[in-house]
């Protein structure tokens, strides 16, 4: 685990962007078809809200370096809004060994 602390305030607003999120939903469906997702820098969980559903029976793992940020997937989870086939890596990704995925 890191205490790096994210300072920015977009996450937040970002949610609110629909349009944005359904044309790049659009642009990036293709690439998420089969196979496990690692998702680099998942903030609060907006994209892996948006594109978890691409990906059917695999899991999905995202890394995330702030707690804080990594708590709210966490909890996202936890009450449903994310599927159960999402973990969270609470670390930089140069630190992620693959652990926790099992690999199809």
């Amino acid at each position: 685990m890191t205490k790096f602390n994210y300072t920015g305030n977009e996450l937040e607003i970002f949610k609110f962007a629909k349009n944005w999120k359904n044309y790049y939903k659009k642009l990036i469906s293709k690439h998420i078809t089969k196979g496990n997702v690692i998702e680099v820098g998942a903030g609060i969980g907006e994209m892996t809200k948006l594109l978890e559903s691409l990906s059917v029976d695999s899991e999905w793992m995202c890394i995330e370096p702030d707690l804080a940020n990594a708590s709210v997937i966490r909890q996202l989870v936890k009450s449903g809004q994310l599927g159960v086939n999402v973990r969270v890596f609470q670390d930089y990704a140069e630190n992620f060994n693959g652990e926790g995925l099992s690999y199809k």
